[in-house]
């Protein structure tokens, strides 16, 4: 298969694999099929201006937003490539920048680690040659210079779409094919809401080092005036919250610590990870004071099998506290809490890296609509997981974890 470049030349790109549907999709009306998880298919769930979407419409959702741009595009992603699911919007990005849209990107070094390499290497080569302005992290944890500025010198763990100012996109999902089947959640904004991303991600792009043109000026003013007529002195249902470490700001971290301490009913969380001693001993007070605390963590990893165990760690001692724990079937990387009547989705999981080192960023809404849909997603994982109990703790696997844990420290 080939892409046009910008000057008329064709670009050599990998055909995308065959697609895996969620059980119970619709099938493509297109020919473009995006893999996702094993997990019953979910329609998005819908509220005022906002579509709570699982890895089995978020692609497509995507994709199409792209295909529909006029004027400006932004991405950022910790991990994107140019095969599985990605391929299909590397495709988007460059037609999209081939038809005379201004589309820039902020992508992590990170994304080397894809397989094989060049499908990493080959996003960065079609989407330049079709006009792309994209920007690499340095990334390389205890390293910095490589003439980069101070936003680009942490790991950026963002997901984040916006298209014209006011159609964004945020949450937890990355987009290459050894992610394509993992469980997640991103949430689809509109209008006001899709306002505040867009002038988030136009801050974030300037302290990138990037330029930033009348056009993409423009399409932000007109998403604020948009949102100053939608809200007037009405507080914005949805938040955006984010951490940028080279500017001490944690909003996210802080977010989190404040609905896990203030929590008097239900405090529940997914994660891939659970590795932070900091936030997991807040976690365990609340579950000491009689608050509804479950936790949905991965049966497997989507980096090496010992993360599951130092999960497993962390989960008994939730579990003697009182705290549910529950495995699911398949990798899940969404990441999202809900405490009482708050809930936030976002890149944010329960580790050292996201609490203090990488750029984050979500959504946090004391919306009734936002509490419930996130809540019902979070009890559907739970009904097809299983609860671990305490002969599912005793195994050598966790005994080491616990070694690693509780006499070094260690965390990720």
């Amino acid at each position: 298969m080939t892409a046009i470049g910008p000057m008329g030349g064709a670009t050599q790109r990998a055909v995308a694999p065959p697609s895996t549907s969620a059980p119970g999709a619709p099938p493509s009306t297109d020919g473009v099929s995006f893999t996702s998880s094993a997990a019953p298919y979910r329609a998005p769930v819908a509220g005022p201006g906002w579509k709570l979407h699982t890895e089995a419409t978020a692609p497509r959702a995507i994709y199409d937003a792209i295909n529909g741009a006029k004027d400006v595009v932004e991405v950022e992603f910790f991990g994107i490539a140019d095969n599985g699911n990605g391929a299909h919007i590397t495709d988007a990005l460059v037609a999209a920048a081939n038809r005379g849209v201004e589309v820039r990107a902020i992508v992590d070094m990170s994304s080397i680690a894809t397989l094989p390499p060049t499908s990493f290497t080959r996003f960065l080569k079609r989407t330049r040659e079709a006009g792309v302005d994209v920007k690499v992290t340095n990334s390389i944890p205890g390293l910095r210079g490589m003439l980069k500025p101070d936003a680009l010198q942490n790991v950026t763990h963002r997901k984040v779409v916006v298209v014209d100012g006011t159609h964004a996109f945020v949450g937890g999902m990355n987009l290459f094919k050894q992610t394509d089947t993992f469980r997640d959640a991103m949430v689809e904004m509109n209008g006001a809401d899709g306002g505040q991303l867009a002038v988030q991600q136009l801050a974030r792009w300037r302290a990138a080092g990037g330029t930033v043109t009348p056009k993409e000026e423009a399409a932000v003013a007109q998403a604020l005036r948009g949102a100053a007529l939608t809200l007037g002195s009405k507080p914005a249902p949805l938040k955006i919250i984010s951490n940028a470490p080279e500017a001490k700001r944690f909003e996210l971290t802080d977010t989190y610590l404040d609905m896990i301490r203030s929590a008097k009913q239900r405090l529940w969380i997914t994660s891939p990870g659970f590795s932070d001693k900091a936030l997991i001993k807040e976690i365990g007070d609340a579950a000491a004071r009689g608050v509804d605390v479950r936790i949905v963590t991965p049966g497997s990893s989507d980096v090496f099998a010992p993360l599951r165990w130092v999960n497993r760690a962390h989960g008994e001692d939730l579990a003697k506290l009182g705290a549910s724990v529950y495995e699911t079937a398949e990798m899940i990387h969404m990441k999202a809490i809900v405490a009482d009547d708050r809930a936030v989705v976002s890149s944010f999981n329960i580790t050292g890296r996201s609490r203090a080192h990488d750029q984050e960023i979500g959504v946090s809404s004391s919306q009734p609509e936002m509490v419930a849909a996130v809540s019902r997603l979070l009890q559907e994982d739970m009904g097809r997981s299983t609860q671990l109990r305490q002969a599912d703790f005793d195994n050598r696997g966790v005994d080491v974890a616990h070694a690693l844990v509780d006499h070094l420290g260690f965390s990720y």
